[in-house]
């Protein structure tokens, strides 16, 4: 018993001791910026690559940011890459779109309280965001990191890139022909602006950017300057597209604007009371 007893207390012994050699050569390799030996790599993180180390009783991070930060951390186990590793790449970057070609739909990136913000068409993993030591992510793998709002650093630095459109807008089915217009909403024929794209609607991302067209004609005209995209209705039957815009803090109603699908022409516009 006695024996077996002092095996125990020795494979025991020998494990502590292990144990501590491993974890003293991973700290001075830490120490010299080096990578472990003895530790398992469990982690690799989208912010250019920085790994998650674990030993017995210990935690090692080897950083490698896109904001050029290659240092190693030596710890216990409640140590993380978003507290040691520098992920600050305020402003320093810009934009490179490498699409060639993409599927035509709305894409979400960013939103606030008061909008949503989206790529024209599908393309989050062709749009790269290109740093000045030449590292370089795209916005897809840039939206996936925990640590860094992304998508509020695009829309301020590149706001212009960017479909906005305003949290109240929604999308509804409607029929549009047989509808009783109200008759206190005031219709009138509109002679369509030659800023405005006249291509037939087929998809509902197609209907925003027209409804964004007809919105900035109207805000270049200074008739409705803050002007939001409030609705979007479609008959699909018919093909008709009803887009109606609001303005904040203005109390004369709402503005419509009916659009034949099949042509893109606007068939008229009304503002309601």
């Amino acid at each position: 018993m006695k024996k077996k007893t002092k095996i125990i207390l020795f494979i025991i012994s020998s494990l502590v001791v292990l144990s501590i050699i491993f974890a003293f050569t991973d700290y001075f390799r830490a120490k010299n910026g080096k990578p472990p030996i003895f530790a398992i790599q469990v982690a690799t993180y989208k912010d250019g690559g920085s790994r998650n180390y674990w030993g017995i009783g210990y935690k090692v991070i080897k950083c490698n940011t896109l904001a050029g930060d290659k240092s190693v951390h030596f710890g216990f186990y409640n140590i993380n890459v978003d507290s040691v590793c520098n992920n600050i790449y305020i402003e320093e970057f810009t934009i490179v779109d490498e699409t060639v070609a993409c599927d035509m739909a709305l894409e979400p990136i960013y939103e606030d309280q008061d909008y949503k913000y989206y790529f024209g068409c599908i393309k989050s993993h062709t749009v790269f965001i290109v740093f000045p030591n030449g590292e370089r992510i795209s916005v897809a793998e840039a939206l996936a990191i925990s640590s860094v709002n992304w998508g509020k650093l695009l829309v301020e630095k590149y706001p212009d890139i960017f479909y906005k459109e305003a949290q109240v807008y929604r999308f509804e089915e409607a029929d549009l022909k047989n509808r009783n217009w109200d008759a206190d909403e005031f219709a009138f024929r509109y002679e369509q602006q030659g800023d405005i794209n006249v291509l037939p609607i087929k998809t509902r991302a197609e209907a925003f950017w027209m409804a964004r067209d007809i919105l900035i004609a109207e805000q270049r005209e200074e008739m409705f300057p803050n002007v939001q995209v409030m609705l979007i209705e479609h008959d699909i039957k018919e093909n008709l597209w009803r887009f109606e815009y609001w303005q904040p803090g203005y109390a004369g109603g709402s503005l419509g604007v009916l659009v034949n699908g099949n042509t893109g022409e606007i068939i008229m516009m009304w503002v309601g009371e």
